[in-house]
């Protein structure tokens, strides 16, 4: 998010959204949230840049979803990035009996291997696991949804057709 920031400058607002829906890894207040950034992920004093904003935790699926998630998810109901061609992309590379790509909540430690989804209903088009993104452009037109897979920098070629890079 950063180097995006770098890139477009005052161009370009990053609007983040903590959520506890994904393996409980938000816990806490928003607070502990801004710390466990600067402190432990990614760690190493990290501060965010000034065009990012980091709204209060909220739920991006189920039936208490923020109404944003809902718009956004019914502007494009699957991401780009997944599975775009991409033949790794459809390996099961962490054992889910699937391919990863198709995971819609990732397994983690338990005796099954199995993970409870902490939100009813679910849906085909609900946010798969951290870090998938949307694109908005000036005007406030839905321009794309990103995969998780997509790495934050590659989805630069998009906001070039919008937004002009920073002087």
């Amino acid at each position: 998010m950063n180097s995006l920031a770098e890139t477009y400058g005052d161009k370009l607002q990053i609007l983040a959204f903590p959520c506890d829906q994904f393996g409980h890894q938000a816990p806490g207040s928003h607070e502990e949230f801004m710390a466990s950034l600067k402190l432990v992920r990614p760690g190493d004093d990290f501060a965010l840049a000034d065009q990012v904003m980091v709204f209060e935790k909220c739920n991006c699926n189920g039936k208490n979803q923020l109404p944003l998630f809902q718009w956004l998810k019914m502007q494009q109901m699957i991401p780009s990035g997944d599975a775009d061609g991409d033949v790794e992309s459809l390996e099961d590379k962490v054992g889910n009996g699937c391919a990863d790509v198709d995971a819609l909540v990732l397994p983690r430690d338990s005796e099954d291997g199995s993970m409870v989804v902490t939100w009813a209903p679910l849906t085909r088009s609900d946010i798969a696991w951290n870090f998938e993104k949307f694109l908005i452009g000036p005007d406030g037109d839905f321009i794309r949804r990103y995969s998780r897979y997509m790495p934050t920098v590659d989805i630069a070629k998009d906001i070039d057709t919008v937004v002009p890079k920073a002087d």
